[in-house]
């Protein structure tokens, strides 16, 4: 059994869209405006990215010498 209707009507389709636009527009009502946007894209993408890159980079390399 699946939490989404057989069809979606109208209704469920333009609430789904309003707390969608909600969850996109949320950090802009902060004081940081596009600033607090583009920190939440830095620290949702590209920090998991790095954080990845430097550990199976580095750390799992020497990690392999050591051990």
């Amino acid at each position: 059994m699946t939490n989404f209707p057989p069809r979606f009507s109208s209704r469920y389709l333009f609430a789904t869209g309003i707390v969608g636009l909600l969850l996109v527009t949320t950090p802009a009502n902060y004081s940081g405006g596009i600033e607090a946007i583009l920190l939440l894209i830095y620290s949702s993408i590209v920090t998991p990215i790095f954080e990845e890159l430097i550990f199976r980079g580095y750390v799992w390399n020497q990690l392999s010498v050591i051990f």
